[in-house]
């Protein structure tokens, strides 16, 4: 979450120092918009109070929720990397039994106490990176400290420059550019 936090503040820092305005983020009227806590709220949900059928289920609808935003979303530039970054997440957890692989010394880096919690198999989404991880080098390998200590993947990091390059164009410009380089107003058009 706070390599996404920094990228969120870079975009909006960015466009602010080019001469954009806050207020221009009002244009961006991204479809559906509202799919984007939703499915951070089913991931937080069923990290923390469900397992098993339950659990899995949650995760995987609130992956495709993401995906489904992506999609609707792609001619917004920032978006494609939001879409390669979920996907990237999404891969990793599906090839491991839903579970993100957390790579041990770096959560060592966090404490102790995690590193029990991951070891006994406590610690949300995350398991313990292991020599039968499947692709490892996609799991949550990189240790981050902005604001808090976490550990990121390779997708956390493309998702959050989507982010980034999102807000930044959303600030420089009342049309927001799409990534084949037309206008886009919103949802209606």
């Amino acid at each position: 979450m706070s390599v996404e936090i920094l990228a969120i503040l870079i975009g909006i820092g960015f466009g602010l120092v080019k001469k954009g305005s806050i207020y221009n983020l009002a244009n961006l009227n991204l479809k559906f918009f509202w799919v984007l806590p939703v499915a951070y709220v089913l991931q937080m949900i069923s990290i923390h109070y469900f397992s098993n059928i339950l659990y899995l289920s949650m995760i995987i609808l609130s992956y495709l929720a993401l995906l489904f935003f992506c999609l609707l979303n792609i001619r917004y530039k920032g978006i494609p990397y939001m879409l390669a970054g979920i996907f990237l997440n999404f891969l990793e957890m599906t090839l491991n039994g839903m579970r993100m692989p957390a790579y041990l010394p770096s959560i060592r880096m966090l404490g102790s106490k995690l590193v029990y919690k991951l070891m006994s198999g406590n610690y949300g989404k995350s398991i313990v990176m292991t020599k039968s991880t499947r692709l490892p080098f996609l799991g949550d390998i990189i240790p981050f400290h902005f604001i808090f200590f976490d550990i990121v993947s390779i997708g956390d990091c493309v998702f959050a420059v989507g982010i980034g390059m999102l807000l930044y164009q959303a600030i420089q410009s009342k049309k927001v550019q799409t990534e084949n380089g037309g206008k886009a107003y919103g949802a209606n058009q």
